[in-house]
């Protein structure tokens, strides 16, 4: 510490980085792959939700499968834009 003053001396090599902008943070996130259980927690949806979609063909979310018949994953931001498609404001849009 030095004197006279509450602020500490630190060696360079502790000092710590600025945080990365809210952005950069935030485009990792949007960019993030969930699996189907992550990406129904992430819709509030009940388990299964996406499987069905998906192997019905109608109106599901984009996905990615990996391998043919391997693992599913879904885009945070492919499922926000499908949330976004199905945010209404009264029930007369859904005609």
């Amino acid at each position: 510490m030095i004197r006279g003053t509450s602020i500490s001396a630190r060696p360079l090599a502790q000092v710590s980085a600025a945080p990365p902008s809210p952005t950069h943070t935030e485009d990792r996130e949007i960019e993030r792959l969930l699996t189907s259980a992550e990406g129904n927690s992430f819709l509030r949806r009940a388990p299964g939700f996406l499987e069905k979609r998906r192997s019905s063909g109608i109106d599901s979310p984009r996905y990615i499968q990996r391998i043919k018949f391997g693992s599913v994953r879904y885009r945070v931001s492919d499922l926000l834009e499908w949330e976004e498609k199905h945010t209404h404001l009264a029930t007369s849009d859904f005609g």
